[in-house]
């Protein structure tokens, strides 16, 4: 019995003494994973050209909803406006699921009268933001994707004052 009990003893402290081996779903910790910019990716931040800066893009970017209720709602796209300020261009910068870098929009002059105008596009992409009443609507190569409906719009509808 003595020999039983040392024989456990002895497997238990060799056991807890062993190298565990390394853990496939480790993660770095928050801050490790800095990208060329400095953004740490972990937090929530990603390079905004735009603004050429680091920012977290839920807090700065306008939110658009996917138009389809199949896919999942938490895949939004988003559109990040440059700082407020007298020298504010017409650009702005779309951040969509899925894609690595953010593409650019430029502002489309509205002609007067038009009801439903394109407000920002990318003619490479087939990217444009069309506004609706109080929808923007956010069309990929003709295709309705995205829109942002009854929320606050002050820097789009901002952009909309200026042309």
């Amino acid at each position: 019995m003595k020999r039983v009990t040392t024989t456990l003893a002895m497997t238990a402290l060799m056991t807890a003494c062993s190298p565990s081996p390394p853990d496939a779903a480790f993660t770095p910790a928050s801050g490790a994973d800095r990208d060329a910019h400095g953004c740490i990716a972990s937090a929530g931040y990603s390079w905004s050209p735009l603004r050429g800066q680091c920012i977290q893009i839920f807090e700065v970017g306008l939110a658009f909803a996917p138009y389809d209720e199949k896919m999942n709602p938490t895949l939004q796209a988003f559109v990040v406006m440059p700082e407020p300020g007298p020298a504010t261009a017409l650009k702005a910068e779309l951040h969509l699921p899925g894609k690595d870098a953010p593409m650019a929009l430029e502002a489309v002059p509205v002609p007067e009268g038009e009801t439903r105008p394109t407000v920002l596009e990318n003619k490479a992409e087939g990217v444009t933001i069309e506004y609706e009443r109080d929808d923007y609507l956010l069309y990929i190569k003709g295709q309705l994707a995205f829109y942002r409906h009854g929320q606050d719009n002050t820097l789009l509808d901002a952009l909309l004052a200026k042309r």
